[in-house]
This record gives C-alpha cells, structure tokens and sequence, in this order.
C-alpha cells in the first residue's frame, strides 16, 4: 500500500522598492572621494574646514589652504589634485553625470516657486530659470529614502540661515543639484547634496555643505565654511523570498531577507541602476510513502 502526498508550494519572489520617479543615479564615478573641484580656481579665506579630497582642473591656481591642522588658514582633511590626470578624470566623470541629470524626464515643473517652505519626496524637480530658497532662515525639507534631482535653468541661490532638512530616510548622497550657471550659498545656510554648476560655486560666510561642490568651468570660492563629502548614493531594497505551503500549519512560513544596493559606479565614470523585477515560481515536489 502506498500513501501519494502532493505539496505544490508557491514561492514568489518579491522586491519591495521605494517609488521613485529617476531611472538612473547621476553618480560622478571617481568624484565621489571628492568634496571640491573647479576649472579654474580654489580659493579660501577665513577657517574654511573640508573633508574630502580636491581637485582643479585644467587650473592649478589654488589658495587659502593647508593640510597641518590647527594652522591660521583653511584646513584640507583630504589630498589635492592640482591639474592632474586624477582631476580631469573626475571632471569627465562630474559632466557625465551633470548631462545624465538633466536629462531625467521631471517629476514636477517649480519655476518661479521659492524651495523654502516645500516638504519635497523623492523625486525630479525642474526650474526653467533660477532656483531659490529665498525665505531667511526658510527650510527645505526632504523626506522619505530615494534619490532627488533638482534640474536650475540658471542659478542656484539660499538665502542667510536656511537649511536643508533631510527626515524619514532621506540622505544627503541621495541629492543632486544640477545648475545650468552658479550657486550661492548665503550665511551661516545648511545646504545638502551634490553641487553640479557648469560655472561658479560661492559660499557666503560660515555657510556648510554635506556634500560636495563641482564647478566645472569656473571657480569655487570660500570663506569659513564647512564641507564634508558625503557616502555615494546607496538607493537600498529590501528582498524577500517567502515559500508558502498549502500546509501552512505543518509547515509555516519561510522567509530570507537581503539587502542590495539599486544604484552603483561599475567603474571610474559609469552611471546605471540594477533595476528589480517580481516573479512567481510554482515548485511542484511529490513525497512518495512506501
């Protein structure tokens, strides 16, 4: 005599994924060490901190810097890269990813609206013009794990004592600014993100950056202020694959839960996303019982 069991189990692979309008990561491959690259020049006055590699290209013209702390002048927590192959390799990278943003398809048009004020998700945010955060002191708020994008037509500008807050899983390597002329950044702001300028990048007085600062035609220019360069963009899903039985009480629920990065550099200057997708899988097994 023989007893026939047929368990038919589905097992079904699931992604759970962050809605997010941007396909791709505009991450600046061999830039991501750095906190600060120019075209022309670096100059600094006051006790500017970075940490974080810098770099100038084609220039060489850096001043206001030294890498011994504690010494009267801007303090580099970082190496330089004064007209170097490395510099210029990470400004190819930098303009790579400055066309790569501009190019995403926009989430939401802002011309003419001041950033201060706004609770902003994940997303692509285009300005024809100029972008502000106008309000003093005014807050722009980030929420929520994902990559943001902010397309400027022209300038880029934050009045004395705004900042940027970032809540509910938002992190600053996640932000991209591309800015079709310069950015300002006023007194004493807090400003997050990845400057991308195809000109100039200022900074008013003891205004700080968690980020980094790439001006790739023209200067970036300090005066006591703070920048810290920030980990590459880690967009994070979670994956679970979960085995169930028509037997759940003999058998329960299995389940494994990993980890894996969406957005990545394969190399010095590539930009790309490992995109996810669902599938169903029916495992059919026979138990023969003798």
């Amino acid at each position: 005599m023989s007893l026939k069991f047929l368990f038919i189990f589905n097992s079904i692979l699931c992604w759970t994924i962050v809605i997010n309008n941007v396909a791709n990561c505009p991450i600046p491959g061999s830039a991501l060490r750095f906190a600060i690259l120019a075209g022309s020049t670096v100059s600094s006055t006051g006790l500017t901190n970075v940490t974080g590699d810098l770099g100038i290209s084609p220039s060489v013209a850096l001043t206001g810097f030294s890498q011994i702390p504690g010494a009267n002048t801007g303090f580099l927590n970082g190496s330089s890269h004064l007209g170097d192959e490395t510099a210029s390799k990470a400004k190819s990278d930098v303009k790579t990813a400055y066309h790569l943003a501009a190019g995403f398809a926009m989430t939401r048009r802002m011309t003419g609206v001041d950033i201060a004020g706004q609770i902003l998700a994940p997303g692509v945010y285009k300005f024809d013009s100029d972008a502000a955060l106008k309000a003093p002191n005014g807050n722009l708020t980030l929420t929520g794990p994902g990559i943001y994008v902010f397309q400027i037509g022209s300038t880029l500008i934050t009045s004395g004592g705004s900042q940027i807050l970032l809540v509910n899983g938002a992190t600053a390597g996640c932000v991209y600014w591309q800015v079709g002329s310069s950015a300002t950044l006023g007194i004493n702001s807090q400003f997050v993100g990845i400057i991308m300028a195809q000109a100039s990048i200022g900074f008013d007085t003891n205004a700080s950056l968690l980020g980094s600062a790439f001006a790739l035609d023209a200067a970036v220019t300090l005066n006591s202020n703070r920048i810290n360069v920030q980990p590459a963009c880690k967009y994070i899903t979670k994956f679970f694959f979960v085995i169930t039985s028509l037997f759940v009480s003999m058998f329960g629920v299995l389940g494994t839960i990993l980890t894996a990065p969406e957005c990545h550099s394969l190399s010095a200057s590539s930009t790309m996303l490992i995109s996810q997708t669902a599938s169903a899988v029916e495992i059919v097994f026979k138990v023969r019982i003798v």
